[in-house]
């Protein structure tokens, strides 16, 4: 997958509900990250 495409995929809500919880488990992310996604995760669902 081109690099332009995934930084595109990164805002979207499906990466959210699937991708970040398994870089979660599989521990791939730094705290700093986990705060970043879940953040993001919060502003979707404000905008639900």
């Amino acid at each position: 997958m081109p690099d332009w495409m995934k930084t595109i995929i990164n805002f979207t809500p499906f990466a959210s509900i699937y991708f970040a919880p398994v870089q979660i488990y599989l521990g791939q992310l730094s705290y700093d990250e986990i705060a970043c996604r879940c953040v993001l995760q919060l502003l979707w669902m404000r905008r639900l």
